[in-house]
């Protein structure tokens, strides 16, 4: 994966150009010293105390708190964009899902009693500082990356066409989405859709057995009003009950994005192969599989696991189990 490829993936990217086809945001830059804030140790709510005692924005902060532990320094830019993030809050209805750049915080979901939604600054702000999702978009994504990786490369920068690019939080319009209605889809170098799979890989939803074919006709046909670069990518979309498809993100076509029911391998065969209509994935009757809660909120290590691999994790801990109350 290249440099283009991971930021042509990034919502502020492809937003601009396709907000007619997605759930409406608003995007809100992010300064270094505050994507710094986001990554350092330490909790710090604004108007509140914080786990590493934190000090007035601009101050030094090279006194130690009563633990023992370095104070944080609130970023000067902090309130700016807790500003920004409140007047984006409103905007959007007074309740929002967020992202930076690539990733939700998804992981962190337990500090809000399990759910994403979020309707402060301080929603958000605790979201974000606890999410290992978010930090390694801002520390590791772009590592990933041959090209950046070659160079020694990191966080924000200027792009291979010598454009800079930072990062963003997206507020986006909490939206009550049914999980039976998401899907991911896989677009391979010919700008083909390749596969898709329902997004939630842990449920069996009897209905989509008999639309499986509707389904699938009109997420190809959405596909071709997406934007031909990066030619393979991956595409989140939920089609509401009037069949009208929504953009919902956009990922690279790369190891790194979670390939739910198929295996990175196949995918990689599908591309290579001779075109062949696409297949939709679901959930079987009787699948076995954790929550979703619970499994966003495993190591990064174990959710990249192949989903033979997971299944496979499952069985040897339910046979252990077993083992233990025999």
């Amino acid at each position: 994966m290249l440099s283009s490829d991971l930021l042509s993936c990034g919502i502020d990217r492809w937003y601009p150009d396709l907000r007619r086809l997605t759930i409406r945001s608003v995007l809100v830059p992010l300064p270094p010293d505050f994507a710094a804030y986001l990554v350092a140790d330490g909790v710090v709510l604004p108007g509140g105390d914080d786990e590493a005692g934190a000090s007035p924005a601009g101050e030094e902060a090279d006194d130690e708190s009563a633990d023992g532990s370095a104070a944080l320094a609130l970023p000067a830019s902090f309130e700016a964009v807790r500003r920004a993030i409140d007047d984006g809050i409103e905007r959007l209805g007074g309740a929002v899902f967020v992202k930076l750049n690539w990733s939700a915080p998804r992981d962190a979901a337990w500090v809000l009693g399990g759910s994403l939604k979020c309707t402060s600054s301080e929603d958000v702000l605790l979201l974000l500082q606890s999410s290992d999702r978010a930090a390694h978009d801002l520390t590791e994504a772009r590592r990933m990356c041959e090209d950046a990786a070659a160079a020694g490369e990191g966080g924000a920068g200027v792009d291979a066409a010598g454009e800079p690019h930072g990062f963003v939080l997206a507020l986006r319009k909490w939206c009550e989405l049914q999980p039976s209605r998401e899907f991911r889809c896989f677009r391979g170098a010919g700008g083909r859709l390749l596969a898709a799979c329902q997004r939630d890989r842990f449920s069996h939803f009897p209905e989509l057995g008999a639309r499986r074919s509707r389904d699938l006709g009109l997420l190809e046909a959405f596909g071709r009003e997406l934007p031909s670069a990066p030619a393979r990518v991956v595409w989140d979309a939920y089609v509401d009950r009037n069949d009208k498809v929504h953009l919902v993100d956009l990922a690279p076509f790369h190891e790194s994005t979670d390939p739910l029911l198929f295996e990175w391998e196949e995918l990689v065969a599908l591309d290579d192969a001779a075109a062949s209509p696409p297949q939709l994935r679901l959930v079987a009757e009787g699948h076995i599989a954790p929550s979703a809660s619970i499994y966003n909120g495993w190591p990064q290590e174990l959710q990249q696991l192949g989903q033979q691999d997971l299944e496979s994790l499952i069985q040897t801990a339910q046979k252990a189990a077993k083992s233990a109350d025999s």
